[in-house]
């Protein structure tokens, strides 16, 4: 429950969240800075898939911590 978590339990799930992301797109950038176009192939289709079930709505739940953290005290 979101509303029962303490700042410092928001800070490492935001860290978490940003640190799974940076992951996912490393190992794209690392794949098509190879060169060849059957990795950049799967790379490209590695990431559109983990981007749909996995890290896409990390994303959006990483940026609706930042929002909360960074307005809460201005409500």
């Amino acid at each position: 429950d979101e509303d029962m978590q303490t700042d410092e339990s928001r800070w490492k799930s935001i860290s978490e969240g940003l640190a799974d992301m940076y992951q996912a797109l490393r190992d794209f950038v690392s794949s098509y800075q190879q060169r060849v176009e059957d990795c950049m192939t799967d790379a490209l289709w590695a990431v559109m898939d983990k981007f749909e079930l996995y890290w896409g709505q990390c994303l959006v739940d990483t940026l609706r911590q930042l929002h909360r953290l960074r307005y809460a005290n201005n409500a």
